[in-house]
């Protein structure tokens, strides 16, 4: 299937979803962006270095809209290029994807008043193939390791109120993911989650039994049969709001699963307890300990809020599916919180994936804590990132961890010019024993960049990118240098 045509398919399916938002309050916008790159080493090889301009047309939309029974949000940009073949890093081939998309999308619409609704959501993201060999951070090297991730879902629902007792919840979700690459793999997920829970103030004592239930079936291709993946639990969960601010809660349960796994187990009991305690409306902390079949399961989650700066820190470890975390979100979103596109350190608009995740179609044990803290006064913002996510492998107890961290400014120089920087380091890194997965490397970039207004709707950005690359395996390691010109129009 086509890019253009995924790509459709995908927008299709979350506006049809929502499609009765558009005759309520709703607002759209589309622009395009022209760019063009300089880069030094096309091919991000240390001894293979090819420079090349590159020629790139992004146009892009977005629409956000609501009424009384649906709401729809989409971000959506096609990145056009003229890569050819007159430039290829090797006799094996090279990237020459001329058409590079992305999309974000969500819709709800509630199909019977305060009783069924159907949710819609639709992704598109290109991503690293294998995290362990070189690659860019953009659309346009020819080194062969980028794949582009289509998934899209559709989830009906029901609610229902008993007085103001207790909720009823039962939910039906089916994800289906089609990656261009097919060493990744096609997979399609059906998930069945119910709970029933008390209601907010029908008393200090809080309690719910809920029951999960995924199946991730994955394509058969030339090398690999299919595949099957289950896993279930049932729960039943109390806590207790002693006051304003400190509430303790715990859970108890089993686990039923079926996986390929070199573990002796695969289910059993399953058990939490921990707090919450909110000091004020600005500030959240959450903390629990925990136990599943393949380890403890600490978690802690920590947001505070000031008026110019922003908090953020999760650490939690979990059992899911590689296809699930080469979608999860960036910790900070494609979009802000009134649905406009948020600009990169370059002053476009996002396009690659930061997500690392190992080749692997069974479960994985993914250990990962995120970091974020945003501070912004008058003409200046600071931005810095964190993630590191150690994942294991359930079919081979392989192991990997994948770590990056960030630092930007950006500074207003006039009203109509501003200044942005940013150094980035990632670190991926193999557990003893598990080599057989690939090398260590760490990759340094660094961006400067210069953006002004030439008018209402019309900005010029001028951008200088650095990469450093540094490896133990042989031909990973490379530098590159890259000039970007571009100019970007939003109506």
């Amino acid at each position: 299937m086509s890019a253009f045509r995924r790509y459709s398919i995908a927008a299709a399916c979350v506006c049809s979803v929502s499609q009765g938002a558009l005759a309520g309050d709703w607002k759209s916008g589309y622009g395009v962006n022209v760019r063009e790159v300089f880069t030094d080493n096309v091919c991000l090889s240390e001894d293979n270095k090819k420079s090349e301009f590159i020629t790139t047309v992004t146009p892009n939309f977005s629409i956000k809209g609501s009424s009384g029974r649906a709401k729809l949000n989409v971000y959506g940009a096609m990145e056009v290029n003229n890569l050819t073949d007159s430039n290829k890093c090797s006799s094996n081939g090279g990237n020459d994807d001329n058409l590079n998309p992305r999309l974000s999308g969500n819709g709800t619409v509630e199909l019977v008043s305060n009783l069924l609704y159907i949710d819609g959501t639709a992704n598109i993201q290109q991503n690293s193939i294998n995290p362990f060999e070189s690659s860019g951070d953009s659309n346009l090297n020819r080194n062969d390791n980028r794949n582009t991730t289509y998934d899209y879902s559709v989830s009906p629902y029901l609610i229902h109120r008993f007085s103001d007792v207790a909720k009823l919840n039962i939910r039906y979700t089916y994800d289906d993911q089609e990656n261009s690459e097919s060493v990744v793999g096609n997979s399609d997920q059906q998930s069945v989650f119910a709970s029933l829970t008390s209601l907010p103030g029908w008393s200090k004592l809080s309690w719910g039994l809920q029951g999960n239930y995924q199946k991730v079936s994955y394509d058969e291709d030339s090398s690999t049969p299919d595949q099957q993946d289950e896993l279930s639990s049932v729960s039943f969960n109390l806590g207790y709001q002693i006051n304003r601010k400190w509430k303790i809660f715990g859970s108890v349960g089993d686990e039923f699963n079926d996986f390929e796994t070199v573990n002796d187990e695969t289910e059993g009991n399953i058990w939490s307890a921990g707090f919450e305690w909110t000091p004020n409306p600005r500030t959240r902390v959450l903390m629990s300990a925990g136990e599943k079949f393949f380890d403890n399961t600490p978690k802690v989650s920590i947001s505070h809020r000031l008026k110019h700066s922003q908090f953020s820190l999760e650490y939690e470890k979990t059992l899911t599916f590689t296809r699930n975390l080469r979608t999860e979100p960036e910790f900070f979103p494609i979009v802000d919180q009134n649905g406009d596109p948020i600009l990169d350190q370059n002053g476009e608009l996002i396009l690659i994936g930061l997500n690392q995740t190992t080749l692997t179609r069974s479960p994985v044990v993914d250990e990962r804590l995120k970091l974020g803290y945003r501070w912004s006064r008058g003409r200046t913002a600071i931005t810095v990132d964190g993630t590191s996510s150690e994942q294991t492998r359930e079919e081979d107890g392989y192991s990997s961890t994948f770590t990056t961290v960030g630092v930007g400014v950006r500074r207003d120089l006039t009203p109509h010019m501003n200044a942005n920087a940013r150094i980035s380091y990632t670190d991926t890194s193999v557990a003893s024993g598990s080599e057989v997965l690939g090398s260590d490397s760490n990759v340094m970039r660094v961006y400067l960049g210069l953006t002004k207004k030439i008018s209402e709707k019309t900005s010029l950005s001028v951008t200088y990118a650095f990469s450093d690359r540094d490896a133990d395996s042989q031909n990973s390691e490379y530098t590159e240098n890259r000039i970007t010109v571009g100019i970007g129009m939003r109506w």
